[in-house]
């Protein structure tokens, strides 16, 4: 919408490096790693794990669940 304002973090709540990092290494670990020992990519688990970490670390982090959600 033209004048609108962009959102900005939740209040109360401070993004840190960790909210990209963390999702990101349990991404990279989930899929590369089933992959070396086995073979098998595990391309979905990796996403949804590491989608579910970023939402764990946020609520772990101070960010209220409904903001979450």
């Amino acid at each position: 919408a033209q004048g609108g304002e962009p959102e900005g973090p939740a209040d109360g709540y401070t993004p840190s490096l960790a909210d990209f990092l963390v999702p990101i290494g349990v991404l990279l670990a989930v899929a590369i790693g089933p992959y070396l020992l086995t073979g098998k990519f595990r391309i979905n688990e990796a996403f949804m794990l590491s989608v579910l970490s970023a939402m764990v670390l946020a609520r772990l982090r101070g960010m209220r669940l409904g903001t979450i959600i």
